[in-house]
């Protein structure tokens, strides 16, 4: 039953991209009603994370305030309903993400799902923002002509011409090898693990690249005026996200956050190519995971690295 769930939950995150311009509905607009007016491009953003929607709302962007504000909704009701009243008690006894292990899933992913409805709340009102400050002389380098709306970014995953990039089959051949390669317990993979493992990663992937190399990044390519520094600082942050119990420094993150920070430059600051990288990467190694019995920290150890998302 859980995994139908998530089944309907990626077919409504696709129709919503898909089928919003057919029904006169248009929240990935950008437009605003005054855009003379400067707009902020940290404290609205920051309002937008912890309560998706809300600067839409507050610009009157309504359809775009329902999607962002509608998607969270969905999520907080995934988590309500998942019965885990006390996550933290439970990852600390040593719970295990197994085939048995429903409720802990639904409660992961409706995190997940509240998470990307902020990322992609961030993002929109970033990139409107962006507009009012370029006619001052404000973030020259992210050009209209490459810029993305937040539809683009949910269904970026989908656009398997990258896979022709060896930006993109470089990195995910190598883990992909890697994870071949490495010992694994032999666990029978059931329908709802796969699931599981595509919904968590394609949630993972469009919410950190949308927020990390869509908003922070550029933010600080502004504050900065250095491509190095600005990638460099927000793969620290990335890493810092991803810190764990068994999971102190990482390295790993960094790394991975960087190169999706460079690729994003050298694509002129756009972000799909990564989306599509992060959650493909992180589908494989979900799925090695549950594969492999590894606990719910998401920890995944394979023969010369070791990744925690």
């Amino acid at each position: 039953m859980k995994s139908i769930n998530q089944i309907c939950i990626l077919i409504f995150f696709l129709l919503s991209a898909n089928l919003a311009s057919a029904l006169a509905f248009d929240p990935f607009s950008l437009e605003l009603s005054d855009p003379q007016r400067e707009r902020g491009t940290f404290w609205p953003q920051l309002a937008s994370f912890i309560l998706p929607g809300f600067d839409q709302w507050a610009e009157k962007q309504v359809d775009a305030g329902l999607l962002y504000s509608g998607i969270a909704v969905g999520g907080m009701t995934v988590t309500r309903t998942s019965g885990v009243t006390d996550y933290s008690s439970s990852q600390s006894a040593g719970s295990q993400i197994s085939e048995g292990d429903d409720k802990i899933r639904a409660y992961l992913l409706g995190g997940k799902i509240y998470e990307m409805a902020g990322s992609l709340s961030v993002y929109h009102s970033f990139r409107s923002a962006v507009r009012t400050r370029q006619a001052h002389g404000e973030y020259a380098f992210l050009s209209k002509e490459n810029e993305e709306t937040t539809d683009q970014l949910m269904l970026a995953p989908f656009h398997f011409a990258y896979l022709l990039r060896p930006t993109t089959y470089i990195p995910i051949g190598f883990v992909a090898l890697s994870v071949a390669f490495a010992s694994s317990t032999g666990h029978q993979m059931l329908l709802s693990d796969g699931f599981y493992s595509a919904t968590t990663g394609y949630g993972a992937g469009v919410s950190e690249e949308t927020l990390f190399r869509g908003y922070i990044s550029p933010r600080l390519m502004q504050s900065f005026d250095s491509r190095f520094w600005s990638n460099t600082t927000t793969s620290l942050l990335f890493g810092a996200a991803h810190i764990a119990s068994d999971n102190r420094v990482p390295v790993e993150q960094f790394l991975f956050g960087w190169y999706i920070g460079w690729l994003s430059q050298h694509n002129q600051w756009t972000i799909s190519e990564g989306i599509f990288i992060h959650t493909w990467y992180d589908v494989i190694l979900f799925l090695y995971t549950l594969s492999d019995h590894t606990n719910v920290s998401k920890s995944i150890s394979l023969p010369i690295l070791n990744f925690t998302f």
